[in-house]
């Protein structure tokens, strides 16, 4: 149930009047529930949760994502999202003016991502979707601006049962890490722009290290 069928669904109402009277959350004044605060918003959120069964986003949020973009990146500079997944920094990428490139093998999700650009993409910039995985991708050397992500934790998070799921492919987390974080890392490396070349040393000695 999203959060707005929740919000018209007679249960969420029922949380509401507990809230008011409180006779299971803490109780709280309805103009306090009618403000903007983050005391009413966070209520609200804890009915949804709560009494509906409603989630929050529990993945990258995208307003992060866009803090991290305006932190980084100058608009018009190219970024790559090594492991897309629910769109939320191509959302945010659409927001904070960047050319973006998103690789992920799951077919249903870039269905989804690839429409959603199509509906609300900004036609000034330029948006790659690729159905691969980040190991497998190339980028054209130093090409990129700004590379981003949040990546799968191996078999922890199983998006899909397509056979080009890193968890698959790649059966134990010694394999996994050779064949797809490391080729990963080298990807990246690949592709950032020479003015970087400071952070690339950085990442190489990190993964190196660990």
């Amino acid at each position: 149930m999203s959060p707005y069928d929740s919000f018209n669904n007679v249960l969420f109402w029922k949380g509401v009047r507990k809230v008011l009277t409180g006779s299971f959350f803490a109780k709280t004044p309805f103009d306090v529930l009618l403000s903007q605060s983050h005391t009413a918003k966070d209520k609200i959120r804890s009915v949804l949760r709560r009494i509906t069964g409603s989630q929050m986003v529990s993945n990258f949020r995208p307003v992060t994502a866009s803090m991290i973009y305006k932190l980084f990146c100058d608009p018009g500079d190219t970024v790559w999202d090594m492991s897309c997944g629910w769109g939320g920094r191509l959302l945010a990428s659409v927001k904070s003016k960047v050319n973006y490139i998103g690789t992920d093998p799951n077919t249903k999700t870039m269905k989804g991502l690839k429409q959603f650009i199509k509906t609300f993409g900004n036609k000034a910039y330029h948006y790659e979707l690729l159905t691969m995985g980040s190991e497998t991708y190339r980028p054209k050397k130093e090409s990129l601006d700004f590379a981003f992500t949040s990546p799968p934790y191996f078999d922890t998070e199983k998006y899909s049962n397509e056979k080009t799921q890193s968890y698959l492919k790649y059966k134990n987390i010694n394999t996994w890490k050779e064949k797809f974080l490391r080729k990963t890392f080298e990807n990246v490396y690949y592709g950032l722009n020479f003015l970087v070349c400071q952070f690339k040393i950085y990442l190489i000695h990190e993964f190196n290290c660990n």
